[in-house]
């Protein structure tokens, strides 16, 4: 055995003596498969089977056509692999198939990751127990359990990071221009899933730094055009057609009015909101190696793989200051690729502590990650379970609480974020069936975008209650869907034959509606849609 305790976890073993039973080892590419099979059951388990939210109704209807856009709000590449998937798979409804998509995309994430982890280094053992650590964070369970895009622009990260992470025999550099022009191609074509991926193309630009040379610039700079071939020609066919509207920018890169939503920074620049989402989707002792890597990769020890944290910290640095000024409340999707990149770093410095510190390793330090990735189902689902029917927040989970009031007589939308072992048990749509059952024939639901997709979906897929009118009002940050709020009112308060009209909250975009009612004598009374869920129909009060 070499006294280098670098290669003590590298080196092949001795040849076999004679008579010996020679022992197989399996490749990493087959390792890195067993951990990425072994996720794809967690997530399978755990499955959103139905309907959820309005985001995931939206992603799975441009699934069946599917949707190719450059708009700022579409995701094509997604898309595209969702419309594959639910073809082929020859079971399971709609609904699950589509949900389906985001535990593959799950599997292949924890895969990546897990070969990303034996490339810094890391033992079998200990890159399994990193690898679990991020299979059971928040930000990655609860997006392999949901229909959503955002796993897939982590899985473009890993990749990338694997390319610029060299084996544990090869020099240090060695820029091929193959090596570079896939870099740069995948960081290219990631533009056509989200664009929030123009930081990693960025960051893999920049991180060959000066050793690469220009000739490694050039390639990478090659493959990007390469990739981003086919978002650019939609956004030129789309601006050329018309289509873009005539805001072209707006519409590509704001998605409509959402820019009115962004630059809005809490006091402090958001540090505070920035801490809090880092320990939810850390809560275990792997937040100590997430911490302690960070700080890691910027000194001299951590130089052999200096290409893997410039691109790192492009990703981290560039979403966490714009994202924070990011005011949505699916804010948090936005920070998986931070978490995925810092869970990255957390590895590199834990097989940096095996190679130098093995036994305090194998004794301390791995039985620590092991109980945080047994503790971490408990602590999601007991935070959520405690705000939902407490009414109790910590500090983790107080931003929700408002949540949990707006829908407490509609479905559990903060145990929907929340907890991803059990989520809403399926609130979301036992509530949109119940309801559309309840209202009588040819009724007219008004919804706020709370349900407005879900209970099309139901209509189009099931045809359910094709009778009932559904209408969407218009949000200030999609202007472009639904209908005006006094635009609505006045067709309520004008039908020549009188339906009977229901809403589903009377907040936000819904009491500006109920508020243009009301001069007319407009009122709401509850209409119960049984096990304690409501809507609000709307009755006109005869003049005194």
């Amino acid at each position: 055995m070499s006294s280098n305790p670098e290669s003590r976890i590298t080196e092949r073993p001795n040849p076999a003596k004679r008579g010996d039973v020679p022992i197989r080892r399996l490749s990493l590419a087959a390792e890195a498969a067993l951990a990425g099979g072994a996720a794809l059951l967690l997530y399978l388990a755990t499955l959103q089977r139905g309907l959820s939210l309005p985001d995931s109704a939206v992603v799975m209807e441009a699934m069946q056509r599917p949707v190719l856009s450059a708009f700022a709000c579409n995701h094509t590449l997604s898309n595209l692999i969702g419309w594959l998937v639910c073809r082929l798979l020859p079971f399971g409804t709609l609904a699950w198939r589509c949900n389906m998509v985001s535990a593959l995309y799950g599997a292949v994430a924890v895969a990546l990751f897990y070969a990303l982890a034996r490339r810094l280094g890391a033992s079998r053992p200990l890159a399994a127990l990193c690898t679990a650590s991020l299979a059971v964070s928040h930000g990655v369970w609860w997006h392999a359990t949901v229909v959503e895009n955002y796993l897939l622009s982590a899985i473009f990260f890993l990749a990338c990071g694997l390319l610029l992470t060299p084996a544990p025999a090869a020099p240090p550099g060695g820029w091929t221009r193959r090596r570079c022009f896939t870099l740069g191609f995948l960081a290219g074509l990631s533009l056509l899933n989200h664009l929030q991926n123009g930081l990693l193309l960025v960051g893999c630009l920049l991180a060959p730094g000066r050793r690469g040379g220009w000739r490694a610039a050039g390639a990478v700079l090659a493959g990007v055009l390469t990739g981003a071939a086919p978002y650019l020609g939609l956004a030129v066919w789309e601006v050329a057609s018309g289509r873009a509207g005539a805001q072209p920018l707006t519409w590509l890169f704001g998605g409509g009015g959402f820019g009115a939503a962004m630059f809005r920074y809490a006091h402090g620049g958001g540090v505070g909101e920035w801490a809090r989402l880092l320990v939810w989707n850390h809560p275990g002792p792997f937040l100590v190696a997430v911490i302690a890597g960070l700080v890691w990769t910027l000194t001299p020890a951590a130089k052999r793989f200096a290409p893997l944290w410039r691109l790192v910290w492009v990703v981290i640095i560039g979403n966490s200051l714009f994202f924070l000024g990011y005011a949505t409340w699916d804010r948090f999707s936005f920070f998986l690729a931070v978490w995925v990149a810092a869970d990255v770093a957390a590895a590199g410095w834990l097989a940096a502590c095996e190679r130098y510190r093995p036994v305090v390793t194998r004794r301390v330090v791995l039985p620590l990650l092991a109980l945080g990735v047994a503790l971490a189902p408990i602590f999601y689902t007991w935070q959520t379970r405690r705000l939902v029917e407490t009414g109790h927040a910590s500090w983790l989970a107080r931003p929700w609480l408002p949540v949990v009031e707006t829908y407490r007589y509609r479905f559990d939308l903060a145990s929907m974020l929340l907890d991803p072992v059990r989520r809403d048990r399926s609130a979301i749509e036992e509530f949109l069936r119940c309801a559309l059952a309840a209202v009588p024939p040819g009724a007219v639901w008004v919804d706020d975008g709370s349900t407005y997709d879900q209970a099309i979906w139901l209509q189009r897929k099931e045809g359910l209650r094709p009778d009932v009118e559904v209408l969407l009002l218009s949000h200030p940050l999609i202007p472009q869907r639904g209908e005006d709020a006094h635009a609505l009112a006045m067709r309520c308060q004008w039908e020549r034959t009188p339906r009977r009209w229901f809403v589903v909250t009377d907040q936000g975009t819904a009491a500006t509606f109920m508020g243009h009612l009301r001069p007319f004598g407009w009122q709401t009374r509850v209409f119960p849609v049984g096990q304690d869920r409501q809507l609000l129909e709307l009755v006109r009060v005869a003049p005194p």
